[in-house]
């Protein structure tokens, strides 16, 4: 008798192993499977933050945009007026000016595209630029060319810009 019950114990402990390794097996199937839905979830997560944080910053800068009320933006007077602030934001700035030229009297040009070849130092260039946005009227910078000579210093550089400006039509 005591064989029979030592063979039913060891029959119930084989079956309970069996089942046991099954749920193992099936626990670490179903895991697996959780562990990949959470892979390609985290993906998609990450690539819907890189598109909100593009769509927020573009929506950042036509606030920007919208802020700057274009329509209102002042005029020139004429080349004169356009000449003599280009001329105080270099001299603010203590940028030489080596020579200035405008479209005025080439093909019909009428004075609104300035160009200028100026030398100073870099910081002192940068903050020119700068002020030019504080200028009462409507300009942009067509071309940039920054060098700089070897033999200068360090901060030293040269510039070829050509700038136009918007002029009161009359």
């Amino acid at each position: 008798m005591n064989n029979k019950i030592a063979i039913i114990f060891i029959g119930l402990f084989v079956v309970l192993c069996l089942l046991l390794s099954v749920g193992v097996w099936f626990s670490l199937h179903e895991l697996l499977a959780y562990r990949e839905e959470y892979d390609m979830l985290d993906s998609e997560r990450h690539n819907y933050t890189g598109t909100i944080n593009r769509l927020q910053h573009k929506n950042k800068t036509l606030t920007e945009i919208n802020s700057l009320n274009i329509a209102h933006t002042g005029t020139a007077q004429d080349t004169l007026a356009f000449y003599s602030e280009i001329r105080q934001c270099a001299e603010n700035n203590s940028m030489n000016i080596l020579s200035m030229a405008s479209n005025q009297g080439e093909n019909g040009g009428d004075g609104n595209i300035l160009t200028l070849k100026v030398e100073g130092n870099y910081y002192s260039l940068a903050r020119m630029i700068a002020d030019w946005r504080k200028i009462p009227f409507a300009s942009r910078v067509n071309s940039l060319v920054v060098r700089r000579d070897a033999a200068a210093p360090t901060e030293f550089v040269e510039a070829d810009i050509e700038i136009e400006a918007k002029l009161t039509e009359e």
